[in-house]
């Protein structure tokens, strides 16, 4: 099964990645064209508005075998994390049930501005907030007027544990494109968005959103 991969990095003195090293910015072109020719998938660097410093590289396998079991471990892979690892600092990593080959030329992680919204569903509630959200879904395809962008979202298949517990968290993202962060908020005003809320919001126990833009090394 073809999913996307969210890698989130963050460069370790704290500053924008186009102010950091020149030698840094190489390492990271390099690895980027090393993945985009194993995975034949495209491989795209965002930065998170509100901390610059936080990195998203999201990127596309044919299967999570295929990340964790054969570039992961590959001496290139290794070769390049050990290039940038005095000046980057790995965060975390999800695997998500989206094919980034569907649509490739209509995406909303080419727009101006990304939102990705990380839903942690209830526990037993995801057949619920499944249909919660294909019920809702069409109110950000009607709200990216004048130039709709359209969404992508899946469900995280590298599930977690909670802590003292052996049932595994369920967690939805949603990435949606707009023409900037102004577009959205005035979205977020509208009674849709507020549908758009109630209806998934009751299966929810906790949601992150942030916003990022793509970065061009």
């Amino acid at each position: 099964m073809a999913v996307t991969e969210i890698a989130l990095f963050k460069v370790r003195s704290g500053k924008p990645l186009p102010s950091s090293s020149a030698s840094l910015m190489s390492h990271l072109r390099k690895g980027i064209d090393a993945q985009q020719s194993f995975s034949k998938y495209p491989v795209r660097l965002l930065s998170q508005v509100d901390d610059p410093s936080y990195i998203y590289l999201i990127g596309g396998w044919d299967s999570v075998a295929h990340h964790w079991e054969d570039w992961i471990p590959s001496a290139t892979n290794q070769e390049v994390m050990d290039l940038i690892k005095d000046e980057i600092e790995f965060q975390w990593l999800r695997h998500v049930d989206i094919d980034v080959k569907e649509n490739a030329e209509q995406t909303p992680l080419d727009a101006t501005t990304v939102r990705i919204r990380r839903f942690f569903v209830k526990s037993g509630m995801k057949q619920s907030f499944d249909e919660a959200f294909n019920t809702a879904k069409h109110r950000f395809k009607l709200a990216a007027f004048p130039n709709p962008t359209p969404l992508c979202a899946g469900w995280r298949v590298d599930k977690e544990k909670d802590q003292g517990s052996d049932e595994e968290k369920d967690e939805f993202v949603l990435f949606t494109g707009w023409n900037g962060i102004a577009h959205h908020e005035s979205f977020a005003n509208t009674d849709g968005f507020q549908e758009f809320q109630t209806k998934v919001g009751e299966f929810v126990d906790e949601t992150e959103v942030k916003d990022i833009v793509k970065l061009v090394l």
